[in-house]
């Protein structure tokens, strides 16, 4: 059998393979060279190959330094090239994250920028002003309304529980009845409305935000003008004082922040300061501030409320209440009362009164929190006394109840109605 072996040498090939598949044969090569004792006619006869090709062999291992430095240099050139390769390839990682770190942020603002677009474009169309009316105060006694968890866009269409925007003016509107009713039964002519988060829910994803800002913009103005009946409703018969925190679910970033600047970004805020905005001047109506953190102190009748929304009150809320009133106490704060939202329950006890929502139960809450729950809100009255009332008004029937007029705004809700979202036509009639 012959071989050969293909090598460059001073423009010479020389050749040692095996003629049938034309592969080196390593073990043979190394053999011939490492036989330095042997001329070309011995290892001729002892490898049983031609005596050129022997002689080749013999100028290869004469010759083999200079041909090692032949492929160390290309080992380096091998290296270098994989060095620049590398650094090539980072390059293209650090420039696609830096187009898509562009790309997110170019979403966010063009999310936000259509989202106040929106907003303006609504208001100039609506210039709707309210006008209020001054109530003389008497201090014997405040009401106070607790309206927590309202989620004003979402839809639930489940066998226990109806709910979107007419069912939650409803709701509401029931409500201010009812605690009206308590409230002139103990001559309050001033109230508090304090808000602890969750009025209006988010998707919290930006190619959704891009493509809904418009609804969502009307969506925030019907959520304004339910909140601004309920206001006037009050006033009515009360002066009202308005002041609040942000919820976790009303959030309109996707990560949940703890950051004061990061918390404002959030439909709570915008909406109370959209009323702020439109209510501005109008008689016997006060804003307090609505606060761009998690917690807020508000004096009631002399005594401190404390709000949280509750989400970050672990599953000993008793305890937790203890710890929050303590961290006040540190700060010369005496917390008398606190308000809180966040679990769709109502919870009342002598130092703190959790509400229930507005929107009562949905899926989630009944099938993976196992928690079926009725739509109710609580109301307070603070005597100039140490007493306390606490009431918790179920809000689940409205019937008979009419909703809060929202100026033909309606069909803005994206999922629109209840009763259009459960129609299926499949014939197109004119």
């Amino acid at each position: 059998m012959r071989y050969f072996l293909f090598i460059t040498v001073d423009r010479r090939i020389f050749a040692i393979t095996n003629n049938k598949n034309m592969e080196i044969n390593s073990e043979l090569l190394k053999n011939i060279i490492n036989d330095v004792a042997l001329g070309r006619n011995a290892l001729s006869d002892k490898y049983n190959i031609p005596t050129q090709t022997a002689r080749h062999c013999v100028f290869i291992r004469e010759n083999i330094e200079e041909i090692q430095k032949m492929f160390e240099t290309d080992k380096d050139l091998v290296e270098s090239n994989v060095r620049y390769k590398k650094q090539q390839q980072m390059y293209m990682d650090s420039n696609r994250i830096e187009r898509k770190s562009f790309r997110e942020h170019a979403r966010v603002e063009n999310a936000v920028s259509g989202y106040v677009k929106g907003l303006i474009d609504v208001f100039e169309q609506y210039p709707y002003k309210s006008e209020g009316r001054q109530h003389e105060s008497n201090p014997f006694a405040i009401g106070v309304i607790h309206i927590s968890d309202v989620h004003f866009n979402e839809l639930i269409n489940i066998a226990t529980n109806k709910y979107d925007f007419t069912i939650a003016s409803r709701r509401l509107r029931l409500f201010i009845s009812e605690a009206t009713t308590y409230f002139l039964g103990r001559n309050i002519r001033d109230v508090f409305v304090l808000f602890t988060g969750d009025l209006m829910n988010s998707d919290r994803r930006l190619d959704e935000i891009l493509a809904m800002a418009t609804n969502r913009s009307k969506a925030t103005f019907i959520s304004v003008q339910i909140l601004e009946n309920a206001i006037m409703h009050l006033n009515d018969n009360f002066n009202v004082y308005l002041a609040g925190i942000c919820g976790n679910e009303s959030r309109i970033s996707k990560d949940y922040n703890w950051h004061n600047d990061i918390v404002s970004d959030n439909y709570d805020f915008t909406i109370f300061n959209i009323l702020r905005y439109k209510m501005r001047g109008v008689d016997g109506v006060t804003f307090l501030g609505y606060s761009d953190k998690h917690e807020e102190v508000v004096e009631v009748n002399g005594k401190h409320v404390l709000l949280v929304h509750g989400h970050q009150v672990g599953k000993d809320i008793t305890k937790d209440m203890s710890k929050l009133v303590r961290k006040y106490a540190n700060m010369g704060i005496n917390i008398h009362f606190v308000l809180l939202g966040h679990i769709h329950e109502t919870l009342i006890s002598d130092m703190f009164g959790r509400s229930s929502s507005l929107c009562g139960s949905n899926s989630y809450s009944e099938d993976a929190l196992l928690l079926v729950g009725r739509a109710s809100q609580n109301c307070y009255i603070f005597f100039n006394t140490n007493r306390i009332d606490a009431i918790k008004i179920d809000l689940q029937d409205t019937e008979g109840v009419e909703a809060y007029d929202t100026y033909d705004f309606q069909d803005a809700y994206n999922p629109k109605s209840l009763e259009k979202a459960k129609q299926h036509q499949i014939i197109l009639r004119r």
